[in-house]
């Protein structure tokens, strides 16, 4: 697998379901589809508060229910302002887009998953990925976000 086909939640996605506002613990479900029979859903819990930044994934693998802890955190810019980060669960590498590890079960960042990039692929190997429906679309985030 390259990781265009991994299923992926990104600091980005929190941003636009608006899970992100300081002092606050908000939900938001993220949906996914790849064709007609493959789905996936998250349920995306952040909590930013003085005790520290996290976001709750609650999801089913195999059927049974998952939830797992990811810690938020800022990182300060040579420049000014600061930049939201996921700490990978497995490597504790920062990181700014978690894939779905299906060996693992869980969310990881780059690094420990492995994957190649599509593009580094030789030719003839892209091609017969390209022609498969692989890419996850993100279907509904934010829609259904509410302050808990």
């Amino acid at each position: 697998m390259v990781l265009e086909q991994f299923l992926t939640i990104s600091v980005k996605d929190l941003r636009q379901a608006g899970l992100l506002k300081p002092n606050t613990r908000q939900k938001a479900l993220f949906e996914w589809r790849r064709d007609v029979l493959d789905y996936a859903s998250i349920t995306a819990v952040t909590n930013g508060t003085e005790y520290g930044q996290y976001v709750l994934l609650s999801y089913y693998h195999h059927g049974e229910p998952v939830e797992q802890l990811v810690t938020l955190y800022l990182r300060d810019l040579y420049n000014g302002g600061a930049v939201l980060y996921f700490a990978c669960p497995v490597s504790g590498l920062a990181c700014r887009k978690l894939y779905f590890d299906e060996s693992r079960g869980q969310f990881v960042g780059r690094v420990v998953v492995g994957a190649p990039y599509l593009h580094t692929l030789r030719a003839a190997e892209r091609r017969r990925i390209e022609a498969a429906p692989y890419r996850w679309r993100l279907l509904n985030t934010g829609q259904r976000a509410v302050t808990l």
